[in-house]
């Protein structure tokens, strides 16, 4: 329970269907969307008998209305079963609703960083995939562009996360706007890889004007020449994998080395990975270093 919240009640409750449908009225404006799965699997368990006794119902109100923050889906399959299960029905008193719902954690699927992000900044206009890419990226940033999957993993707060990440949400908007439809398809998954969102974030962010050219030609390489950096650094990518922390540092360096070659135009056959980022032309790599959130 955060530090601004308040229990009011908690108690063990029997769950009709028509009660379920009740709190399901009171859904949280943001929360996620209601995933048929995981609403099928609940029913599978309460056909079953196997139901858990006790699982947690959240309510959360603060002062003017109270919302169902954590258990949609449970009640969900409870109305449509038509069994009454028994549950545990918390309600807390909240000074923001947003924010309890960012960091409380549903009993069996876990808040993604869309999922918080969305609560605590809504209205992003960004889609989940970017909003978790972003995020990702924003990570392997502040980790001065070495990637470290042991710092990268750990549990961060949520409200810290959200307000970390709100600078960046206008950044990734203009990157996913310079990338969006890319030739081939398959670019776009490139794109979204931690490694390529947090250079793409940082030359945005740095030098807005060259970095749409930059990423422009590196997602739709429309007539450039064989050895133009942008097209050759494309290729690697598209060719490329980043399963390892050698991977992604591979990536990284390539990219920063195109960029050095693109804001000074000079061109080359061969890009060798860049392993010094104080050599980037343009921009500064550790200015937002800073573990954790």
């Amino acid at each position: 329970m955060s530090k601004s919240s308040t229990l009011v009640d908690s108690e063990t409750v029997a769950m009709t269907p028509g009660y379920a449908r009740s709190l399901l009225n009171k859904n949280y404006a943001h929360n996620r969307p209601i995933r048929d799965r995981i609403v099928k699997t609940w029913k599978k368990l309460i056909e079953a008998d196997q139901f858990t006794v006790g699982s947690q119902i959240r309510l959360a109100e603060d002062g003017n209305k109270t919302v169902l923050i954590d258990g949609q889906h449970r009640l969900m399959a409870i109305s449509e079963s038509g069994k009454t299960q028994t549950v545990n029905l918390i309600t807390v008193q909240v000074d923001d609703i947003g924010r309890e719902y960012a960091i409380t954690d549903s009993n069996n699927l876990r808040r993604s960083a869309s999922d918080s992000l969305g609560a605590i900044i809504p209205g992003t206009s960004l889609s989940p995939t970017a909003v978790n890419k972003m995020i990702a990226g924003i990570k392997l940033i502040q980790n001065g562009l070495a990637p470290d999957r042991r710092k990268e993993s750990w549990i961060f707060n949520r409200v810290q996360m959200a307000e970390a990440a709100r600078p960046w949400i206008p950044v990734m908007k203009k990157y996913v706007s310079y990338t969006e439809r890319p030739d081939p398809k398959q670019m776009w998954t490139v794109l979204m890889r931690a490694p390529t969102v947090a250079f793409g974030l940082i030359t945005i962010a740095q030098q807005p004007d060259r970095a749409m050219a930059f990423w422009d030609g590196i997602s739709h390489d429309e007539g450039l020449y064989s050895d133009d950096p942008r097209r050759m650094v494309r290729r690697h990518l598209l060719e490329g994998a980043t399963h390892t922390d050698k991977e992604q540092r591979a990536n990284i360096g390539l990219l920063a080395t195109a960029w050095n070659r693109f804001f000074m135009d000079i061109r080359g056959k061969r890009l060798r990975a860049m392993q010094d980022y104080k050599q980037l032309a343009g921009l500064d790599a550790f200015k937002y270093i800073k573990l954790p959130f």
